[in-house]
């Protein structure tokens, strides 16, 4: 009896691990299926628990080979997603350990969950870690009263908060020149673009972002319609460029390879590890959902998740060497054809949604 209970366990587990794997497949915006993109490592988790069980148990029916060869065929494509971000691939950012200060720029990301009131811990935080740049996401009035003490210190501002959750606020060293609050796609999520000035001379584009996550309800048309809008823009820029914030989107996702191909920017992450963010709260349920891309002329100096502060994000900090001669180490993703065109219809398909939002 326990066996025949563990074998349809067995055997309901495979089918769906096949089922979340083939669902991210469709490339459309609707939250059932961009749900599936964060969950890789724990659905594979589940399907070598669900191997297990269909080698040594008796599945009934004639099914056990057939399904035994389609969840094997999930697990190589779910651990294929994910295994770049592991030190057992070849980084794909060159590190470096020392560089001029000068041509050094650090940023740290922090989503603060907007009703969490532990501000004095991530004060600390930032204090310590002394970064160039602070991009703070989910602000709200309260947290920019008690995160504008740091000001003495990043006199440079941008400032948006708001108590939708996509509150947004920039704290830096450097002088920001031509800097803009913009709402791309939906008038209730800015995003921030600045050029920093250096104090090297060099001017680095710098682009904040928090799109919306998928959620029930909430597809991620507009999430995926400002990542390409921001990608193609930098398309078109030239010189370097920095892209961090709480994408709500994973590392391993479409949407963001989709992204990283457009804008020809790198991944620190790829070749070093997960430097899951989110959740914070939850151990077993976390993925990297804050990222800092940047272009090809940079190297990396140091890339690290920060204390638990009381969000449900981890901090990320990472640091950057500029540095022209590095493009010629670093191999950047390059768009073809097919991905301009899903571009287009990510773009197309965003507006539509936001028109018909404000109808």
């Amino acid at each position: 009896m326990v066996s025949t209970v563990l074998s349809y366990v067995a055997l309901t587990t495979a089918l769906l691990v096949i089922a979340l794997t083939l669902l991210p497949l469709i490339k459309r915006g609707h939250w059932w299926i961009r749900v599936c993109d964060y969950p890789r490592l724990q659905i594979g988790v589940f399907g070598l628990l669900a191997l297990a069980g269909l080698l040594v148990l008796e599945i009934p029916g004639g099914l056990q080979w057939p399904i035994t060869i389609c969840l094997l065929a999930a697990l190589v494509y779910q651990f294929w997603l994910v295994i770049p971000f592991s030190p057992f691939f070849n980084s794909q950012v060159v590190r470096t350990e020392k560089g001029h200060a000068p041509h050094r720029i650090s940023v740290l990301v922090a989503n603060v969950l907007t009703p969490n009131r532990r501000s004095d811990d991530l004060l600390k935080i930032i204090r310590d870690e002394n970064a160039d740049i602070v991009l703070i996401l989910e602000p709200d009035d309260w947290w920019q009263q008690k995160l504008d003490v740091i000001e003495a210190q990043y006199p440079h501002t941008i400032k948006q908060p708001l108590d939708n959750t996509y509150g947004m606020l920039m704290y830096s060293k450097y002088p920001l020149i031509e800097s803009e609050i913009r709402f791309l796609v939906d008038d209730g999520i800015p995003s921030f673009r600045a050029f920093l000035q250096l104090s090297s001379g060099h001017r680095v584009l710098f682009h904040g972002l928090h799109p919306n996550p998928p959620q029930i309800g909430l597809d991620t048309v507009g999430r995926d319609a400002e990542l390409v809008i921001v990608a193609k823009e930098i398309q078109n820029h030239s010189g370097p460029v920095i892209v961090a914030g709480d994408m709500n989107d994973v590392a391993w996702s479409h949407t963001t390879r989709l992204f990283l191909r457009l804008s020809s920017l790198l991944d620190p992450r790829i070749g070093r590890g997960l430097y899951s963010t989110y959740n914070a709260k939850i151990p077993f349920f976390r993925w990297p959902l804050d990222h800092v891309f940047h272009s090809s002329s940079f190297r990396l100096l140091s890339l690290r998740r920060l204390p638990y502060f009381g969000s449900d994000h981890f901090p990320l900090y990472c640091e950057l060497l500029l540095d022209h001669s590095a493009q010629e180490e670093h191999d950047p993703p390059e768009p073809d054809a097919d991905d301009h065109h899903e571009a287009r219809r990510l773009i197309d398909e965003g507006k539509k949604d936001e028109s018909l939002s404000l109808s």
